[in-house]
C-alpha cells in the first residue's frame, strides 16, 4: 500500500519529531482518517523525505516521529523554467499542478496583452497564495521532494528583459507559425531552459516579435492549435523527454 506524502513547512534536518501544522493534520485525520501509529512519508521541499509514524494527535495537531532521512532522485537532470500567460483560475491551476509533475523548476506567471484574466494586487496575493498549495499537493501525489518556484507575477516587457541568454542559455516560445521543431533543438549548456507559453489569446505581435529579438527562439509543436493550459504541458513534456529524464 502507498503511504501517504505530506509536506512540512519547517526544515526537517536532525529533528526526531515534527509537529504538522492545522491544515495537514486535519487532512491526515479527518480526510485520510490515519490514527496512531499509521505510518507516512513527511517532506520539507528541501530534497529529503523523512519515513514517518503517528506519535501523538491532540487539539487537532499530529505529531510525526521521524526516521532517518532518504534522498530519491525524483528531480530532473534539467531545468525548465515555465513562464505561462496569465489564464483563468482552473486552467491554471491545471498548468501548476502538471507542470510540477512533469519535473519544472520554476514557474513564472506573465501578465499579457492578450491575457483576460487581470488580477488586482489583493487578488495577486490570494491567487500566489493558492498555487504555492496547488504545487504542494502535486509533490505530495507525485513523489516529489522539492518544490518548484513560483516567481512574483511580471509583464512581457519584464520577462523578456531579464530572461538573459546566461541565465537560460535555451529561451524558447510557442508559437504555431514557426519552423523549428524539437528535433532542431539541441542541448543547452548548463541543462537550463525557459519556456514561454502565451494566454487564451496567444502572444501580440510586439511581444513575440521583441522576445525573438532578444534571442528567444519559436518552437512549432505539430499542425493542431493546442488550447494555453496544453501546449505548455506537451511542451515540457517533448523537452523533459529530449534531455531530461521522462524517457528514463
Amino acid at each position: 500500500m502507498r503511504l501517504s506524502r505530506i509536506y512540512h513547512g519547517q526544515q526537517l534536518d536532525g529533528a526526531a519529531q515534527a509537529t504538522l501544522d492545522e491544515s495537514a493534520s486535519r487532512h491526515l485525520v479527518r480526510v485520510l482518517r490515519l490514527t496512531l501509529g499509521a505510518k507516512l512519508i513527511v517532506f520539507d521541499g528541501g530534497g529529503g523525505e523523512y519515513p514517518a509514524r503517528i506519535s501523538k494527535i491532540s487539539n487537532g495537531r499530529v505529531v510525526v516521529t521521524l526516521s532517518e532521512p532518504r534522498h530519491p532522485m525524483t528531480e530532473s537532470p534539467v531545468d525548465i523554467t515555465l513562464a505561462q500567460g496569465l489564464i483563468r483560475g482552473e486552467r491554471m491551476d491545471l498548468v501548476l499542478q502538471k507542470a510540477t509533475e512533469l519535473g519544472v523548476s520554476r514557474i513564472v506567471p506573465v501578465a499579457m496583452e492578450r491575457c483576460v484574466t487581470r488580477l488586482s494586487p489583493q487578488r495577486l496575493e490570494k491567487r500566489m497564495r493558492h498555487w504555492r498549495n496547488v504545487v504542494i499537493g502535486a509533490c505530495e501525489q507525485c513523489g516529489r521532494t522539492v518544490l518548484p518556484v513560483i516567481e512574483p507575477l511580471q509583464s512581457s516587457a519584464e520577462l523578456t528583459e531579464n530572461a538573459t541568454e546566461s541565465e537560460y542559455p535555451l529561451r524558447l516560445l510557442l508559437q504555431k507559425d514557426s519552423t523549428t521543431r524539437i528535433d532542431d533543438i539541441q542541448q543547452p549548456a548548463g541543462r537550463r531552459i525557459l519556456l514561454w507559453v502565451g494566454p487564451e489569446g496567444g502572444f501580440g505581435k510586439t511581444e513575440a516579435a521583441a522576445a525573438v529579438t532578444n534571442g528567444f527562439r519559436s518552437l512549432r509543436m505539430g499542425p493542431r492549435i493546442l488550447r494555453t493550459e496544453t501546449a505548455g504541458l506537451v511542451g515540457l513534456s517533448l523537452l523533459q523527454a529530449r534531455f531530461g529524464d521522462l524517457a528514463k
